[in-house]
Protein backbone atom coordinates (compact mmCIF):
# COMPACT_ATOMS: atom_id res chain seq x y z
CA UNK A 1 0.00 0.00 0.00
CA UNK A 2 1.22 3.48 -0.76
CA UNK A 3 2.18 5.91 1.95
CA UNK A 4 -1.16 7.58 1.75
CA UNK A 5 -0.72 10.86 3.54
CA UNK A 6 2.81 11.67 2.45
CA UNK A 7 2.06 10.82 -1.13
CA UNK A 8 -1.05 12.95 -1.00
CA UNK A 9 0.76 15.90 0.52
CA UNK A 10 3.53 15.43 -2.03
CA UNK A 11 1.40 15.83 -5.14
CA UNK A 12 4.25 18.04 -6.07
CA UNK A 13 3.66 21.30 -7.92
CA UNK A 14 -0.07 20.61 -8.16
CA UNK A 15 -0.77 24.15 -9.30
CA UNK A 16 -3.42 25.68 -11.48
CA UNK A 17 -1.14 24.78 -14.36
CA UNK A 18 -1.45 21.14 -13.42
CA UNK A 19 -5.22 21.36 -13.23
CA UNK A 20 -5.44 22.93 -16.67
CA UNK A 21 -2.98 20.37 -18.02
CA UNK A 22 -5.73 17.95 -18.89
CA UNK A 23 -7.12 20.38 -21.44
CA UNK A 24 -3.79 20.93 -23.15
CA UNK A 25 -3.84 17.92 -25.45
CA UNK A 26 -0.79 15.71 -26.10
CA UNK A 27 2.57 16.27 -24.49
CA UNK A 28 4.65 19.15 -25.79
CA UNK A 29 8.38 18.63 -26.30
CA UNK A 30 10.52 21.66 -26.93
CA UNK A 31 14.23 21.50 -27.76
CA UNK A 32 16.36 24.15 -26.13
CA UNK A 33 19.02 24.08 -28.86
CA UNK A 34 20.15 21.98 -31.81
CA UNK A 35 21.66 18.60 -31.06
CA UNK A 36 25.45 18.57 -31.29
CA UNK A 37 26.42 15.41 -33.23
CA UNK A 38 29.90 15.50 -31.71
CA UNK A 39 28.62 15.25 -28.11
CA UNK A 40 26.66 12.76 -26.03
CA UNK A 41 23.30 14.17 -25.01
CA UNK A 42 22.06 14.21 -21.41
CA UNK A 43 18.39 15.25 -21.20
CA UNK A 44 16.69 17.40 -18.60
CA UNK A 45 12.93 16.79 -18.72
CA UNK A 46 11.08 19.60 -17.00
CA UNK A 47 7.39 19.99 -16.28
CA UNK A 48 6.29 22.62 -18.79
CA UNK A 49 3.45 23.94 -16.65
CA UNK A 50 4.72 27.33 -15.51
CA UNK A 51 6.90 30.22 -16.58
CA UNK A 52 10.11 29.15 -14.87
CA UNK A 53 11.65 27.12 -17.69
CA UNK A 54 13.92 29.88 -19.06
CA UNK A 55 16.36 29.54 -16.16
CA UNK A 56 17.01 25.93 -17.19
CA UNK A 57 17.66 26.88 -20.78
CA UNK A 58 20.02 29.65 -19.72
CA UNK A 59 21.87 27.32 -17.34
CA UNK A 60 22.19 24.63 -20.03
CA UNK A 61 23.60 27.13 -22.55
CA UNK A 62 26.30 28.26 -20.14
CA UNK A 63 27.03 24.78 -18.79
CA UNK A 64 27.46 23.32 -22.28
CA UNK A 65 30.21 25.85 -23.01
CA UNK A 66 32.32 24.06 -20.38
CA UNK A 67 31.72 20.57 -21.82
CA UNK A 68 33.72 18.93 -24.61
CA UNK A 69 32.06 15.50 -24.52
CA UNK A 70 28.50 15.99 -23.29
CA UNK A 71 25.58 18.26 -24.12
CA UNK A 72 22.67 19.04 -21.81
CA UNK A 73 19.37 19.14 -23.71
CA UNK A 74 16.39 20.79 -21.98
CA UNK A 75 12.98 19.55 -23.08
CA UNK A 76 9.51 20.00 -21.62
CA UNK A 77 6.44 17.88 -21.12
CA UNK A 78 2.87 18.53 -20.03
CA UNK A 79 2.31 14.92 -19.00
CA UNK A 80 2.99 14.45 -15.29
CA UNK A 81 3.63 10.72 -15.74
CA UNK A 82 6.04 11.16 -18.62
CA UNK A 83 9.12 11.46 -16.45
CA UNK A 84 8.23 8.35 -14.45
CA UNK A 85 7.64 6.40 -17.65
CA UNK A 86 11.07 7.41 -18.92
CA UNK A 87 12.77 6.49 -15.66
CA UNK A 88 11.02 3.14 -15.48
CA UNK A 89 12.15 2.43 -19.03
CA UNK A 90 15.80 2.94 -18.21
CA UNK A 91 18.21 4.33 -20.80
CA UNK A 92 20.75 7.11 -20.73
CA UNK A 93 21.32 9.21 -17.66
CA UNK A 94 18.77 11.98 -17.59
CA UNK A 95 17.27 14.49 -15.19
CA UNK A 96 13.56 14.61 -14.47
CA UNK A 97 11.21 16.98 -12.69
CA UNK A 98 8.54 14.95 -10.93
CA UNK A 99 5.13 16.42 -10.20
CA UNK A 100 4.44 13.46 -7.93
CA UNK A 101 6.56 12.12 -5.11
CA UNK A 102 9.77 10.15 -5.45
CA UNK A 103 7.86 6.91 -5.13
CA UNK A 104 9.30 3.90 -3.37
CA UNK A 105 9.03 1.69 -6.45
CA UNK A 106 11.37 4.01 -8.35
CA UNK A 107 13.89 4.08 -5.51
CA UNK A 108 13.75 0.35 -4.77
CA UNK A 109 13.92 -0.55 -8.45
CA UNK A 110 17.24 1.23 -8.73
CA UNK A 111 15.88 3.47 -11.47
CA UNK A 112 16.93 6.71 -9.77
CA UNK A 113 20.41 7.51 -8.57
CA UNK A 114 21.43 8.20 -4.99
CA UNK A 115 22.51 11.84 -4.74
CA UNK A 116 24.17 11.79 -1.32
CA UNK A 117 27.58 12.48 -2.85
CA UNK A 118 26.25 15.84 -4.08
CA UNK A 119 25.70 17.17 -0.56
CA UNK A 120 29.40 17.93 -0.04
CA UNK A 121 29.87 19.37 -3.52
CA UNK A 122 30.40 23.08 -3.94
CA UNK A 123 27.76 24.97 -5.85
CA UNK A 124 29.60 28.30 -5.94
CA UNK A 125 31.98 30.35 -3.81
CA UNK A 126 32.69 27.55 -1.35
CA UNK A 127 28.99 27.00 -0.63
CA UNK A 128 28.09 23.31 -0.46
CA UNK A 129 24.72 21.85 -1.35
CA UNK A 130 24.13 20.66 2.22
CA UNK A 131 24.56 24.26 3.43
CA UNK A 132 22.37 25.84 0.79
CA UNK A 133 19.47 23.40 0.62
CA UNK A 134 16.67 23.72 3.17
CA UNK A 135 15.23 20.62 4.88
CA UNK A 136 18.27 18.42 4.08
CA UNK A 137 17.60 15.73 6.69
CA UNK A 138 13.87 15.66 6.01
CA UNK A 139 14.43 15.40 2.26
CA UNK A 140 16.85 12.50 2.70
CA UNK A 141 14.38 10.69 4.92
CA UNK A 142 11.51 11.48 2.60
CA UNK A 143 13.10 9.70 -0.34
CA UNK A 144 14.43 6.75 1.63
CA UNK A 145 12.85 3.32 1.70
CA UNK A 146 13.46 0.22 3.76
CA UNK A 147 16.29 -0.97 1.50
CA UNK A 148 17.58 2.35 0.17
CA UNK A 149 18.65 5.20 2.43
CA UNK A 150 19.74 8.66 1.37
CA UNK A 151 19.01 11.59 -0.91
CA UNK A 152 17.10 10.62 -4.06
CA UNK A 153 15.62 13.96 -5.05
CA UNK A 154 16.41 17.67 -4.98
CA UNK A 155 13.47 19.88 -3.96
CA UNK A 156 12.03 22.40 -6.37
CA UNK A 157 9.64 24.66 -4.48
CA UNK A 158 6.75 24.72 -2.02
CA UNK A 159 3.35 25.91 -3.22
CA UNK A 160 1.16 27.16 -0.36
CA UNK A 161 -2.60 26.79 -0.85
CA UNK A 162 -4.37 29.40 1.22
CA UNK A 163 -6.85 32.28 1.33
CA UNK A 164 -6.20 35.12 -1.11
CA UNK A 165 -7.73 38.61 -0.90
CA UNK A 166 -7.75 41.80 -2.94
CA UNK A 167 -6.06 43.95 -0.31
CA UNK A 168 -7.15 47.30 -1.74
CA UNK A 169 -10.75 46.11 -1.84
CA UNK A 170 -10.48 45.15 1.84
CA UNK A 171 -9.11 48.63 2.58
CA UNK A 172 -11.77 50.43 0.58
CA UNK A 173 -14.60 48.49 2.23
CA UNK A 174 -13.26 48.83 5.78
CA UNK A 175 -12.90 45.07 6.23
CA UNK A 176 -9.37 45.20 7.67
CA UNK A 177 -8.59 45.52 11.39
CA UNK A 178 -7.61 48.97 12.59
CA UNK A 179 -6.46 50.46 15.88
CA UNK A 180 -6.60 54.14 16.65
CA UNK A 181 -7.48 55.03 13.10
CA UNK A 182 -4.71 53.06 11.40
CA UNK A 183 -4.27 49.44 10.40
CA UNK A 184 -3.12 46.97 13.05
CA UNK A 185 0.35 45.48 12.69
CA UNK A 186 -0.79 41.90 12.14
CA UNK A 187 0.75 38.70 13.49
CA UNK A 188 4.36 39.68 12.77
CA UNK A 189 4.01 42.76 15.00
CA UNK A 190 5.76 44.97 12.44
CA UNK A 191 4.12 47.97 10.84
CA UNK A 192 4.26 48.31 7.06
CA UNK A 193 4.52 44.62 6.15
CA UNK A 194 2.39 42.13 4.21
CA UNK A 195 -0.04 41.38 7.07
CA UNK A 196 -1.02 44.88 8.20
CA UNK A 197 -4.70 44.96 9.11
CA UNK A 198 -5.11 41.21 9.07
CA UNK A 199 -6.93 39.63 12.04
CA UNK A 200 -4.76 38.21 14.81
CA UNK A 201 -7.43 36.97 17.22
CA UNK A 202 -10.45 34.81 16.42
CA UNK A 203 -12.66 37.72 17.54
CA UNK A 204 -11.03 39.96 14.92
CA UNK A 205 -11.39 37.23 12.30
CA UNK A 206 -15.07 36.82 13.12
CA UNK A 207 -15.66 40.57 12.92
CA UNK A 208 -13.87 40.74 9.56
CA UNK A 209 -16.02 37.93 8.12
CA UNK A 210 -19.18 39.62 9.40
CA UNK A 211 -18.15 42.95 7.89
CA UNK A 212 -17.77 41.28 4.51
CA UNK A 213 -21.09 39.51 4.90
CA UNK A 214 -22.86 42.79 5.76
CA UNK A 215 -21.59 44.40 2.55
CA UNK A 216 -24.33 44.44 -0.13
CA UNK A 217 -24.07 41.79 -2.86
CA UNK A 218 -20.99 40.29 -1.19
CA UNK A 219 -20.10 37.00 0.51
CA UNK A 220 -16.84 36.13 2.29
CA UNK A 221 -15.77 32.92 0.50
CA UNK A 222 -15.62 31.31 -2.92
CA UNK A 223 -13.71 28.18 -3.98
CA UNK A 224 -14.04 25.19 -6.23
CA UNK A 225 -16.74 22.79 -5.06
CA UNK A 226 -15.54 20.23 -7.60
CA UNK A 227 -11.91 19.76 -6.55
CA UNK A 228 -11.38 18.95 -2.88
CA UNK A 229 -7.61 19.39 -2.89
CA UNK A 230 -8.07 23.15 -2.62
CA UNK A 231 -9.79 22.69 0.73
CA UNK A 232 -7.58 20.06 2.37
CA UNK A 233 -4.40 22.17 2.72
CA UNK A 234 -6.42 24.78 4.58
CA UNK A 235 -7.62 22.10 7.01
CA UNK A 236 -4.01 21.08 7.64
CA UNK A 237 -3.14 24.72 8.38
CA UNK A 238 -6.02 24.89 10.85
CA UNK A 239 -5.01 21.72 12.70
CA UNK A 240 -1.45 23.00 13.12
CA UNK A 241 -2.73 26.42 14.18
CA UNK A 242 -4.93 24.92 16.90
CA UNK A 243 -2.66 22.12 18.09
CA UNK A 244 0.81 23.39 17.33
CA UNK A 245 3.63 21.88 15.31
CA UNK A 246 4.27 18.74 17.35
CA UNK A 247 0.64 17.69 17.73
CA UNK A 248 0.13 18.22 14.01
CA UNK A 249 2.97 15.79 13.31
CA UNK A 250 1.71 13.35 15.95
CA UNK A 251 -1.80 13.28 14.47
CA UNK A 252 -0.66 12.50 10.95
CA UNK A 253 1.98 10.00 12.01
CA UNK A 254 -0.64 8.17 14.13
CA UNK A 255 1.62 8.08 17.15
CA UNK A 256 2.58 10.51 19.90
CA UNK A 257 0.43 12.75 22.07
CA UNK A 258 -2.78 14.69 21.64
CA UNK A 259 -4.91 16.84 23.92
CA UNK A 260 -8.63 16.37 24.36
CA UNK A 261 -11.21 19.13 24.83
CA UNK A 262 -10.42 19.31 28.57
CA UNK A 263 -6.73 19.81 27.93
CA UNK A 264 -5.76 16.30 29.06
CA UNK A 265 -2.86 14.71 27.21
CA UNK A 266 -3.13 11.18 25.79
CA UNK A 267 -0.43 8.91 24.42
CA UNK A 268 -1.17 6.96 21.25
CA UNK A 269 0.87 4.09 19.85
CA UNK A 270 0.96 2.56 16.40
CA UNK A 271 -1.57 -0.07 17.44
CA UNK A 272 -4.31 2.47 18.20
CA UNK A 273 -3.22 5.44 16.12
CA UNK A 274 -6.82 6.11 15.14
CA UNK A 275 -7.28 7.61 18.62
CA UNK A 276 -5.45 10.68 17.33
CA UNK A 277 -8.69 11.68 15.63
CA UNK A 278 -10.07 12.48 19.07
CA UNK A 279 -7.64 15.39 19.30
CA UNK A 280 -9.36 18.64 20.12
CA UNK A 281 -7.30 20.42 17.46
CA UNK A 282 -8.76 18.14 14.79
CA UNK A 283 -12.33 18.82 15.91
CA UNK A 284 -11.71 22.56 16.18
CA UNK A 285 -10.29 22.66 12.67
CA UNK A 286 -13.44 21.05 11.30
CA UNK A 287 -15.60 23.32 13.46
CA UNK A 288 -13.82 26.33 11.96
CA UNK A 289 -14.59 24.93 8.50
CA UNK A 290 -18.23 24.44 9.48
CA UNK A 291 -18.57 27.93 10.99
CA UNK A 292 -16.82 29.86 8.23
CA UNK A 293 -15.50 28.29 5.03
CA UNK A 294 -18.33 25.77 4.56
CA UNK A 295 -21.05 27.91 6.10
CA UNK A 296 -23.75 28.48 3.47
CA UNK A 297 -24.47 31.89 4.99
CA UNK A 298 -20.95 32.95 4.04
CA UNK A 299 -20.62 31.18 0.68
CA UNK A 300 -20.67 32.93 -2.67
CA UNK A 301 -23.93 32.20 -4.50
CA UNK A 302 -22.12 30.15 -7.17
CA UNK A 303 -20.49 27.89 -4.57
CA UNK A 304 -23.57 27.64 -2.37
CA UNK A 305 -25.76 25.81 -4.85
CA UNK A 306 -23.26 23.86 -6.93
CA UNK A 307 -21.18 20.74 -6.29
CA UNK A 308 -19.42 21.10 -9.63
CA UNK A 309 -18.02 24.64 -9.56
CA UNK A 310 -14.63 24.39 -11.25
CA UNK A 311 -11.62 26.29 -10.01
CA UNK A 312 -11.40 28.35 -13.18
CA UNK A 313 -15.00 29.43 -12.70
CA UNK A 314 -14.38 30.32 -9.06
CA UNK A 315 -11.35 32.41 -10.05
CA UNK A 316 -13.35 34.23 -12.71
CA UNK A 317 -16.11 35.13 -10.25
CA UNK A 318 -13.51 36.22 -7.68
CA UNK A 319 -11.62 38.65 -9.91
CA UNK A 320 -14.73 40.04 -11.67
CA UNK A 321 -17.07 40.21 -8.68
CA UNK A 322 -16.91 44.00 -8.52
CA UNK A 323 -19.14 44.10 -11.61
CA UNK A 324 -22.81 44.75 -10.94
CA UNK A 325 -24.00 41.48 -12.49
CA UNK A 326 -21.67 39.29 -10.40
CA UNK A 327 -21.68 38.77 -6.63
CA UNK A 328 -18.42 39.80 -4.97
CA UNK A 329 -16.36 37.25 -3.00
CA UNK A 330 -13.96 38.39 -0.31
CA UNK A 331 -11.63 35.38 -0.27
CA UNK A 332 -10.50 32.68 -2.68
CA UNK A 333 -8.50 29.55 -1.80
CA UNK A 334 -5.61 29.53 -4.25
CA UNK A 335 -2.00 28.76 -5.20
CA UNK A 336 0.82 31.31 -5.65
CA UNK A 337 0.51 30.78 -9.42
CA UNK A 338 -2.86 32.54 -9.20
CA UNK A 339 -2.15 35.54 -11.45
CA UNK A 340 0.01 33.84 -14.07
CA UNK A 341 -2.40 30.94 -14.42
CA UNK A 342 -5.33 33.27 -15.04
CA UNK A 343 -3.93 35.92 -17.36
CA UNK A 344 -6.77 35.21 -19.77
CA UNK A 345 -9.43 36.34 -17.29
CA UNK A 346 -7.45 39.45 -16.42
CA UNK A 347 -7.07 40.25 -20.12
CA UNK A 348 -10.85 40.19 -20.51
CA UNK A 349 -11.14 42.87 -17.85
CA UNK A 350 -8.50 44.97 -19.59
CA UNK A 351 -10.30 44.62 -22.94
CA UNK A 352 -13.52 45.70 -21.24
CA UNK A 353 -11.77 48.90 -20.17
CA UNK A 354 -11.89 48.17 -16.44
CA UNK A 355 -9.20 50.51 -15.15
CA UNK A 356 -6.84 49.03 -12.54
CA UNK A 357 -8.27 45.51 -12.78
CA UNK A 358 -5.86 43.91 -15.25
CA UNK A 359 -2.96 41.54 -14.71
CA UNK A 360 -0.57 42.77 -12.02
CA UNK A 361 -2.61 45.87 -11.23
CA UNK A 362 -4.28 44.65 -8.03
CA UNK A 363 -2.71 44.11 -4.64
CA UNK A 364 -3.63 40.48 -4.04
CA UNK A 365 -2.26 38.96 -0.82
CA UNK A 366 -2.49 35.81 1.23
CA UNK A 367 -4.74 36.34 4.25
CA UNK A 368 -3.16 34.54 7.19
CA UNK A 369 -5.24 32.62 9.71
CA UNK A 370 -5.71 34.25 13.13
CA UNK A 371 -3.95 32.89 16.22
CA UNK A 372 -6.13 29.98 17.23
CA UNK A 373 -3.86 28.82 20.06
CA UNK A 374 -2.69 31.22 22.75
CA UNK A 375 0.67 29.42 22.90
CA UNK A 376 1.25 29.51 19.16
CA UNK A 377 2.69 32.61 17.48
CA UNK A 378 3.55 31.15 14.05
CA UNK A 379 1.20 31.41 11.11
CA UNK A 380 0.90 28.03 9.39
CA UNK A 381 0.41 27.61 5.67
CA UNK A 382 0.06 24.14 4.16
CA UNK A 383 1.38 23.48 0.69
CA UNK A 384 0.52 21.09 -2.09
CA UNK A 385 3.94 19.59 -1.50
CA UNK A 386 7.31 20.08 -3.13
CA UNK A 387 8.48 19.22 -6.62
CA UNK A 388 11.47 16.92 -6.79
CA UNK A 389 14.23 16.62 -9.38
CA UNK A 390 15.71 13.13 -9.78
CA UNK A 391 18.49 11.64 -11.88
CA UNK A 392 18.20 8.31 -13.69
CA UNK A 393 20.72 5.69 -12.70
CA UNK A 394 23.29 4.92 -15.40
CA UNK A 395 26.06 2.36 -15.85
CA UNK A 396 28.13 5.05 -17.56
CA UNK A 397 29.41 6.81 -14.44
CA UNK A 398 30.97 9.67 -16.38
CA UNK A 399 27.65 10.48 -18.03
CA UNK A 400 25.88 10.14 -14.68
CA UNK A 401 28.33 12.57 -13.09
CA UNK A 402 27.65 15.15 -15.79
CA UNK A 403 23.93 14.92 -15.02
CA UNK A 404 24.66 15.54 -11.33
CA UNK A 405 27.05 18.37 -12.14
CA UNK A 406 24.41 20.14 -14.20
CA UNK A 407 21.82 19.71 -11.48
CA UNK A 408 24.21 21.43 -9.07
CA UNK A 409 24.87 24.13 -11.67
CA UNK A 410 21.16 25.03 -11.76
CA UNK A 411 21.30 25.75 -8.01
CA UNK A 412 23.61 28.72 -8.33
CA UNK A 413 22.16 31.96 -7.02
CA UNK A 414 21.72 33.48 -10.47
CA UNK A 415 19.57 30.55 -11.63
CA UNK A 416 17.57 30.32 -8.41
CA UNK A 417 16.84 34.01 -8.85
CA UNK A 418 15.85 33.44 -12.47
CA UNK A 419 13.52 30.66 -11.34
CA UNK A 420 11.73 32.98 -8.91
CA UNK A 421 11.48 35.72 -11.52
CA UNK A 422 10.05 33.32 -14.09
CA UNK A 423 7.73 31.55 -11.64
CA UNK A 424 6.14 34.71 -10.33
CA UNK A 425 7.70 35.11 -6.90
CA UNK A 426 7.80 31.45 -5.88
CA UNK A 427 10.84 30.76 -3.71
CA UNK A 428 12.79 27.55 -4.14
CA UNK A 429 13.76 25.64 -1.00
CA UNK A 430 17.28 27.03 -0.83
CA UNK A 431 19.01 29.92 0.88
CA UNK A 432 19.07 32.85 -1.53
CA UNK A 433 17.59 36.32 -1.85
CA UNK A 434 16.51 38.76 -4.54
CA UNK A 435 17.76 42.28 -5.06
CA UNK A 436 15.40 45.23 -4.78
CA UNK A 437 15.68 45.67 -8.53
CA UNK A 438 14.59 42.06 -9.08
CA UNK A 439 11.72 42.38 -6.62
CA UNK A 440 10.53 45.45 -8.51
CA UNK A 441 9.86 43.24 -11.56
CA UNK A 442 7.10 41.39 -9.70
CA UNK A 443 3.44 42.19 -9.46
CA UNK A 444 2.38 43.20 -5.93
CA UNK A 445 1.10 39.67 -5.31
CA UNK A 446 4.33 38.03 -6.50
CA UNK A 447 6.50 40.34 -4.44
CA UNK A 448 4.40 39.66 -1.35
CA UNK A 449 4.67 35.90 -1.97
CA UNK A 450 8.45 35.94 -2.04
CA UNK A 451 8.62 38.19 1.02
CA UNK A 452 6.27 35.96 3.01
CA UNK A 453 8.07 32.73 2.13
CA UNK A 454 11.33 34.29 3.27
CA UNK A 455 9.81 35.30 6.63
CA UNK A 456 10.45 32.00 8.40
CA UNK A 457 10.36 33.75 11.80
CA UNK A 458 6.60 34.27 11.51
CA UNK A 459 5.39 31.80 8.88
CA UNK A 460 5.90 28.04 8.86
CA UNK A 461 5.12 25.95 5.81
CA UNK A 462 3.65 22.47 6.11
CA UNK A 463 5.32 20.72 3.19
CA UNK A 464 4.87 17.04 3.96
CA UNK A 465 8.59 16.64 4.63
CA UNK A 466 7.99 17.08 8.35
CA UNK A 467 6.25 13.70 8.26
CA UNK A 468 9.05 11.92 6.43
CA UNK A 469 9.55 8.44 7.81
CA UNK A 470 6.82 8.97 10.39
CA UNK A 471 3.73 7.77 8.58
CA UNK A 472 2.26 4.53 9.99
CA UNK A 473 2.82 2.41 6.89
CA UNK A 474 6.55 3.14 6.77
CA UNK A 475 6.82 1.85 10.35
CA UNK A 476 5.03 -1.43 9.79
CA UNK A 477 1.35 -0.57 10.22
CA UNK A 478 -0.63 -2.38 7.53
CA UNK A 479 -3.98 -0.79 6.77
CA UNK A 480 -6.87 -2.87 5.45
CA UNK A 481 -7.65 -0.30 2.78
CA UNK A 482 -6.09 2.84 1.34
CA UNK A 483 -7.84 6.15 1.82
CA UNK A 484 -7.15 9.86 1.69
CA UNK A 485 -6.40 11.74 4.85
CA UNK A 486 -9.84 13.19 5.50
CA UNK A 487 -11.84 10.17 4.43
CA UNK A 488 -14.97 9.26 6.34
CA UNK A 489 -17.87 7.14 5.13
CA UNK A 490 -20.66 9.64 5.37
CA UNK A 491 -23.18 7.80 3.19
CA UNK A 492 -23.13 10.04 0.13
CA UNK A 493 -20.37 8.39 -1.88
CA UNK A 494 -18.32 11.56 -1.61
CA UNK A 495 -16.75 10.84 1.74
CA UNK A 496 -13.34 12.01 0.63
CA UNK A 497 -14.66 15.55 0.28
CA UNK A 498 -15.09 17.36 3.61
CA UNK A 499 -16.59 20.36 1.82
CA UNK A 500 -19.59 18.35 0.68
CA UNK A 501 -19.81 16.28 3.87
CA UNK A 502 -19.99 19.44 5.97
CA UNK A 503 -23.06 20.48 4.01
CA UNK A 504 -24.87 17.50 5.47
CA UNK A 505 -23.21 16.93 8.82
CA UNK A 506 -21.94 19.16 11.57
CA UNK A 507 -18.29 19.09 12.64
CA UNK A 508 -18.85 16.57 15.44
CA UNK A 509 -20.71 14.15 13.19
CA UNK A 510 -18.02 14.47 10.56
CA UNK A 511 -15.13 13.92 12.98
CA UNK A 512 -16.96 10.94 14.53
CA UNK A 513 -17.32 9.52 11.04
CA UNK A 514 -13.63 9.94 10.33
CA UNK A 515 -12.73 8.29 13.63
CA UNK A 516 -15.04 5.34 12.91
CA UNK A 517 -13.66 4.89 9.42
CA UNK A 518 -10.02 5.05 10.50
CA UNK A 519 -10.64 2.63 13.36
CA UNK A 520 -12.73 0.04 11.52
CA UNK A 521 -11.63 0.26 7.90
CA UNK A 522 -7.97 1.26 8.20
CA UNK A 523 -6.99 -0.29 11.52
CA UNK A 524 -9.49 -3.13 11.31
CA UNK A 525 -10.76 -2.65 14.86
CA UNK A 526 -14.50 -3.14 15.39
Amino acid sequence: MKKVFIKMMAMLIVSISLISMFACGPQAIEDQEATDPNKTQVYYYYYDGDGSKEYLKNAATEFNKTQTKFQIKVVGTLNENYAQQLISGGGNASIHELTSSVSSYLVDSGAVANLDDMLDCEIESGVKLKDKMLYVDETREFGSTTSHKGLYGIPIASYPVHLIIDYQMFKDNGWLISEGGKLSVGNDGIEGTYDDGMPVTIAEWDEMVRRIDRTPNTEPFIFSTKYNFYIEPLIHSLIASYGGWQEYIDIFSATGFYKDSDGNSHNVTLENGYEMYKADSFYKAMKFMEDYICNKDYMHEKAKTSTGLTHKEAVNYFISGYKDEVQQAGMLIEYPTFEDSNKYYFSLLTKAGDVGKGYGERDFRYLLLPRLNDNETLSYMATSGMGMVVVSEDADKERLQVAKDFLLYTLRDEYLQQFSLGAGGIKRNFNYSLTEEQLSQFTPFQRTNFTMMADTAHIKLLTGLELAGKDPESRGMVYKTAAYQFTALMGDGLYERPLLALRRYNAKEYVDGIYKFRKEEMWGVK
